[in-house]
């Protein structure tokens, strides 16, 4: 039973974009470099930047983002 993606307006997708970016930075830039014991990776901050970037400059550019998340 497949559940249709609901169509997020400007503020849904900025919320979606922080959400996001906040997950690609905890857990790639700050708790796996922790575990395993690595330096400082900027890679995660990067892309997390980039993605609050586009989340609040302009939200319809992470909806594709979204539908692969979600579905």
């Amino acid at each position: 039973m497949l559940q249709e993606i609901p169509e997020l307006d400007a503020k849904g997708l900025r919320r979606f974009a922080l959400i996001f970016a906040l997950i690609i930075v905890g857990v790639f830039g700050v708790i796996i470099p922790i575990i395993s014991g690595s330096g400082f990776l900027w890679i995660p901050w990067l892309i997390g930047g980039q993605f609050i970037g586009f989340g609040l400059l302009a939200p319809p550019t992470v909806r594709a983002f979204l539908r692969a998340w979600v579905g």
